[in-house]
């Protein structure tokens, strides 16, 4: 962590951030302020109550407000634009440049995954449907079909068995018996 310099502007920034809940390390991240001086910050301002923080941000922002602008907006900087004011700004430019690579990264590692994810989870179902599509092949396969009747209808088989005054039900089935009386009787011809 580079040191930068304690300004109001930043002391009400440390201020702010810990008020909204964030812990020290994270402020001290985002201020990129070392997190003593910010557990120091915070302290003074009633770390880690949020409401005396809230309080203090408040009161933070007044002065700040109520005293005029010392140059005029138009004028040139009071302080000298150089490598020592410059240097420390372009070091935390970058390192909010690289935070936010990391982070970008990280998304886009994320997002790949998922779509690998996503991808392995297609195959698996067009593996499922395809499996699904044989296993419904293989019990058709295996379904027995149906075959066409043999030889006599029943109802011929009980109009002969009551021409020959045995008893037949009916409905259902014509007993075994009877059939191979019929069959008997023709000789074995259906």
């Amino acid at each position: 962590m580079t040191a930068t310099p304690i300004t109001p502007e930043k002391v009400h920034q440390i201020v702010s951030s810990l008020a909204r809940g964030r812990t020290i390390t994270a402020t001290a991240d985002r201020t990129l302020v070392d997190a003593a001086i910010v557990r120091k910050v915070g302290e003074k301002y009633g770390y880690p109550d949020l409401g005396k923080l809230a309080d203090a941000a408040e009161q933070l922002l007044k002065p700040a407000a109520a005293t005029p602008p010392a140059e005029a907006p138009h004028a040139l900087p009071s302080t000298p634009l150089t490598r020592a004011r410059l240097i420390p700004d372009l070091a935390r430019h970058v390192a909010r440049v690289d935070a936010a690579m990391a982070a970008l990264s990280v998304a886009v590692d994320a997002y790949d995954a998922q779509a690998a994810d996503r991808a392995e989870t297609a195959a698996k179902r067009a593996k499922v449907a395809e499996l699904t599509e044989q296993l419904r092949a293989a019990k058709a396969a295996l379904r027995p079909t149906p075959q066409p009747a043999v030889g006599p209808s029943a109802a011929t088989i009980r109009a002969w068995a009551r021409e020959q005054g045995l008893t037949v039900p009916n409905v259902g089935r014509v007993p075994a018996a009877i059939r191979e009386q019929y069959q008997a009787a023709r000789g074995g011809q259906p």
